[in-house]
């Protein structure tokens, strides 16, 4: 929670650093001031900002959005609101497998995969769900971490790639057999997913 909150700092301290730098600029720029006086202000803010970022230690994970600043009209000394930034949600279908792949395992997977391709193709489309197979023996770490027994699917929602909750679907195993029910299973749960998504 510590380096979340970090983190949101840095980006605020950024944003209004980065805010500060045009709008000196643009007053420089009215007042007839030269170039190398408003490049001075943006420099200044970006070696702000550098010092800032080597003090703070932010999770690899997150990439925080760039900030929009929207210009003064010209002619006018108002300056416009600008736009906050907007928290990125995404929705991670992971199936997990093994080295050596059993017959039910792939019809799992497969059949996972067909309900994601044809149900969520717009959100694939988007980015806000993604699709991804990965080999839980090559990789370990994940078979302690989602408290995997089998190969299975692991839903993972995400907001500025940063996780917030996740469920494994261990009812695959049992509803591999009814097609329907299956279908429905994965449908159900990812949609409630990204719905969690602000």
């Amino acid at each position: 929670m510590k380096r979340w909150k970090t983190t949101i700092t840095v980006v605020l301290l950024v944003f209004v650093t980065v805010t500060v730098g045009v709008i000196v600029a643009q007053e420089i720029g009215k007042a007839g001031g030269s170039a190398s006086v408003a490049s001075a202000a943006l420099d200044l803010s970006t070696d702000s900002i550098a010092s800032q970022e080597q003090t703070t230690e932010a999770p690899a994970a997150v990439e925080p959005s760039p900030s929009t600043v929207d210009s003064a009209v010209p002619g006018t000394d108002e300056q416009t609101e600008s736009v906050p930034p907007v928290d990125r949600c995404e929705v991670l279908a992971i199936y997990f497998h093994n080295t050596h792949r059993c017959t039910t395992c792939l019809k799992i997977e497969n059949g996972a995969r067909q309900v994601v391709d044809s149900a969520f193709s717009e959100e694939i489309e988007f980015g806000t769900l993604t699709w991804s197979a990965v080999n839980m023996e090559a990789q370990p770490e994940y078979i302690s971490r989602y408290g995997l027994a089998a190969p299975s699917l692991v839903l993972v929602r995400t907001v500025n790639n940063v996780e917030q909750e996740w469920i494994v679907l261990d009812d695959t195993w049992s509803l591999i057999r009814s097609p329907d029910r299956f279908d429905a299973y994965i449908l159900a749960s990812i949609t409630s997913y990204l719905e969690a998504c602000p």
